[in-house]
């Protein structure tokens, strides 16, 4: 919000008398301009007290129904000028986001940038008063040498939100853009080896102290992970020590996370893969959720069969020299016409292995 604050305060009551000379008329002057400066400032900082995310909370319209022109507005006092209104003054006293689209919203307790265009005061960036992606918040800054009293409102940060010490900021490195949320999920865009890579995490990793200071992204520590690379090897392991770590190389989408869920809600599910497509599980299975059936190991199954019309073939040869030896030639016949089927039959896929 845009004020004044004069640098001297004038002393002088009258002017003073005698023959004016060139040197008192510049002092006068001088003394004058001196007593008009002032610095001015076009922005200031607000301490908030309240943020509109509820809709029990916004001003209603004359209808009775919410006004959502002010949702995410925050409700508060300025830091040096307490008594200044917010525009326009004849409004509900709050302050609008300056962005529509993205949307930082403050908690209680914090300093937000506050500036006034068209008529209206818009807020904008939480001041960095510690350098904490949690929370910055001041409670009751703006009562400071004013001799008030702050509500006990300001002891909390909020109807819901609770101040978590451990979350710390992503360790960047050189040319990183980083995204930080309070709950230890960010987006990085950085590189590897000036390379882009992209990180988007979800649970900050707890195995790592700092001290409190910046934590590595780390794609197997971190509770999910989504890594787009263009450079460079990933490995990642699994619970499972049956199972041999995944290798990621170069241009590589990486996803991690305790459970992985893929759902075609009104449509198909395709994968697709130029060389080969590897699923492991401990159990794995295709169809319904409910299905109990066993895969049938194609390998297996043929090797089982020859066995079987193997035995056949020689019981039937055994019959030959006894009163049914026509039948037991035809069955030879037709079991070495099944074998020579089953030899060639295509019922199993050279493509699709199973264990």
């Amino acid at each position: 919000m845009a004020y004044r604050q004069k640098l001297s305060q004038g002393t002088r009551t009258s002017i003073p008398g005698g023959i004016p000379t060139v040197g008192k008329v510049l002092s006068l002057i001088k003394q004058t301009i001196n007593h008009e400066q002032f610095d001015f400032y076009e922005l200031e900082t607000f301490e908030v007290t309240k943020v509109l995310l509820d809709y029990d909370d916004l001003p209603k319209q004359k209808d009775g129904q919410p006004n959502y022109s002010y949702y995410g507005s925050v409700a508060g006092r300025f830091t040096v000028k307490n008594s200044q209104s917010i525009k326009p003054e004849d409004g509900p006293q709050l302050v609008r986001p300056l962005d529509p689209r993205i949307k930082n919203y403050p908690v209680v307790g914090e300093l937000v940038i506050v500036a006034n265009y068209g008529g209206k005061s818009y807020y904008w960036n939480t001041l960095n008063n510690f350098n904490l992606v949690n929370e910055n918040s001041v409670p009751g800054i703006s009562y400071i040498g004013t001799g008030e009293v702050p509500p006990t409102v300001l002891t909390r940060f909020g109807k819901r939100f609770e101040r978590n010490a451990s979350i710390r900021q992503v360790k960047a490195d050189e040319g990183d853009l980083i995204l930080h949320g309070r709950f230890g999920n960010s987006i990085n865009l950085g590189s590897n080896d000036n390379n882009s890579l992209i990180k988007i995490r979800s649970g900050q990793r707890t195995d790592l102290d700092t001290g409190g200071g910046p934590i590595p992204e780390d794609i197997n520590e971190d509770k999910n992970s989504i890594y787009l690379s263009t450079s460079g090897r990933h490995e990642i392991t699994n619970t499972n020590t049956d199972y041999k770590p995944l290798i990621g190389n170069d241009n590589c989408i990486i996803v991690n996370s305790d459970n992985l869920i893929f759902n075609g809600r009104n449509g198909n599910v395709d994968i697709r893969s130029s060389k080969s497509l590897h699923l492991e599980g401990k159990d794995v299975k295709l169809g319904d959720k409910k299905a109990e059936q066993s895969v049938i190991r194609g390998e297996d199954l043929k090797k089982f069969l020859d066995a079987i019309l193997t035995e056949l073939n020689a019981f039937a040869t055994s019959l030959s020299g006894t009163p049914i030896t026509g039948q037991a030639a035809k069955l030879v016949v037709s079991i070495g016409v099944l074998k020579t089927k089953l030899a060639n039959s295509p019922m199993y896929s050279e493509k699709v292995k199973t264990v």
